[in-house]
């Protein structure tokens, strides 16, 4: 994700839960599982949830390997309060939005990418990273 100088990744984030209600958190960490930024409020929280991060994008990536199925894109899981989404915003970073039941996954896809701060799109990436390996899965989304 490349930055604008004006910003920090809290204000792109913070900005973010405000554009899209349906989402109550996020993080951006890097693949081995380092912190960048977070809304969580709790304490230490951020920290093991960019550590969980990395380890679940470690599975997946291997899982998606192992059965030729492209390259890695998203992670969705669902529980009974909310949904997690874990996204490959660019090379080295991931994003982890917690969302409310109600959102359909390719509506929030389509409004991260649209997601802008004075003409900055820091998650327009996305678009390139969901449609390069397997575009006709995502048309069926």
């Amino acid at each position: 994700m490349e930055l604008n100088i004006h910003l920090s990744y809290e204000e792109i984030l913070n900005q973010l839960l405000k554009e899209i209600p349906q989402i109550k958190n996020a993080v951006v960490a890097t693949f081995d599982g380092i912190l960048i930024a977070s809304t969580f409020s709790m304490d230490n929280t951020d920290t093991r949830i960019a550590a969980l991060m990395a380890a679940i994008i470690s599975l997946s990536k291997n899982a998606v390997n192992e059965m030729h199925e492209g390259v890695f894109n998203q992670i969705s899981i669902k529980g009974s309060d909310g949904s997690i989404i874990i996204l490959q915003i660019d090379p080295k970073s991931i994003l982890l939005i917690t969302l409310e039941n109600l959102i359909n996954l390719k509506h929030l896809l389509h409004k991260l990418i649209q997601f802008n701060i004075d003409g900055y799109y820091p998650f327009q990436s996305l678009f390139t990273f969901s449609y390069s390996s397997r575009e006709s899965r995502w048309r069926d989304y």
